[in-house]
């Protein structure tokens, strides 16, 4: 599946990256179909999915342009059948996860579909299921963080994600750890189910 998968999605990209427009409901319609349905079917995240989560619940499949820019990315997550859902994420060009971490906070459980390393690739979306519905959504202040964040960025710096405290830092590399660069700000999201929301100390 995975094979098919990805010989469709580096023909379509490459149709996009040469075309100038973006694809039609006819480019892609079959592949969305199939993409479905093996989702539907398939007895092993690993099988389709890109980045899972560490407890095997939540995985994402990249699907880039012919180069490698990010074309779509789509959230795979439990049907309660014994297969798997798919949504996507965002809209076009936007994104490529590269990390899942599953955040616990109040007896509810996030999945954070994660890019940090690169402010020009920073991408962060949230995904929970509250009595059998799902939400998939950025949370809020987020691009407004984030502006307020890139104020004072340095020049060389790390970009770290601290589970814990669920922020993020410009840091530099010291022996084995990262310490957070002086004189510049921390980016945190409060987790509080859909009215998550980004700010900056």
């Amino acid at each position: 599946m995975q094979a098919a998968l990805e010989l469709m999605r580096n023909e379509l990209g490459y149709i996009n990256s040469h075309r100038g427009d973006d694809l039609t409901a006819e480019d892609n319609g079959f592949f969305f179909r199939f993409l479905e349905q093996a989702a539907r079917l398939c007895p092993d995240l690993h099988l389709l999915a890109d980045v899972t989560s560490a407890d095997h619940k939540v995985g994402v499949i990249n699907f880039q342009e012919w180069s490698i820019n990010p074309l779509y990315s789509f959230l795979l997550y439990e049907n309660g059948k014994g297969g798997w859902n798919v949504t996507p994420i965002d809209t076009v060009g936007n994104v490529k996860i590269e990390k899942i971490f599953k955040l616990d906070k109040n007896g509810q459980t996030y999945y954070l579909l994660s890019n940090n390393f690169l402010p020009i690739t920073f991408t962060q979306f949230i995904f929970m299921t509250e009595n059998g519905i799902t939400s998939l959504f950025q949370g809020k202040q987020y691009e407004e963080a984030l502006k307020a964040w890139y104020e004072n960025r340095p020049e060389d710096y790390i970009i770290t994600f601290n589970p814990q405290k669920v922020c993020w830092n410009f840091c530099h590399e010291v022996g084995e750890y990262y310490q957070p660069i002086e004189n510049t700000k921390t980016l945190y999201l409060e987790l509080k189910k859909e009215q998550s929301y980004f700010y900056v100390e």
